[in-house]
């Protein structure tokens, strides 16, 4: 099955390897009946499974645009898979504590995403993570100065 996600507009070599390796990565989160125990127990039981991808995904998503694509693979599986719906928020909070995505990427989609499925929901999800980085950044700059 060949997927489209010309989101960004981006022609790029890596984002054929990219878009590969969404279905290693996603297919991790969802690997036979793991995927009962990780339902059951939680997200962060799922994430040794998920952090063997980390090293992967971050050498392929070395540019922003790139994260955006990522973004839009998260969203498109997790809105096509009921059970990873609620687990969006802990997706990306996962991606940008392994320094896969950065926080500006995630306000970037947030406000020019284009694919809809979703966006909405999932953008109203990520508001309290939003906030919370921008609260912490506030007090980093107050610190500083």
């Amino acid at each position: 099955m060949v997927h489209s996600y010309g989101h960004c507009g981006i022609l790029s070599p890596l984002l054929g390897a990219l878009l590969s390796l969404k279905i290693g990565w996603m297919d991790s989160l969802t690997d036979g009946n793991r995927w009962k125990l990780y339902a059951l127990k939680g997200f962060h039981l799922g994430l040794p499974s998920v952090s063997r991808w980390e090293n992967v995904l971050s050498f392929f998503c070395n540019r922003r645009n790139l994260e955006l694509e990522l973004l839009y693979i998260v969203q498109t599986q997790c809105y096509g898979i009921a059970e990873l719906r609620d687990l969006f928020t802990d997706i990306v909070r996962f991606l940008v504590q392994t320094h896969v995505v950065a926080v500006e990427t995630i306000h970037i989609w947030c406000i020019e995403g284009t694919n809809t499925k979703g966006r909405h929901t999932f953008v109203n999800a990520l508001k309290p993570f939003l906030k919370a980085d921008l609260l912490r950044n506030n007090k980093l700059k107050q610190a500083k100065d």
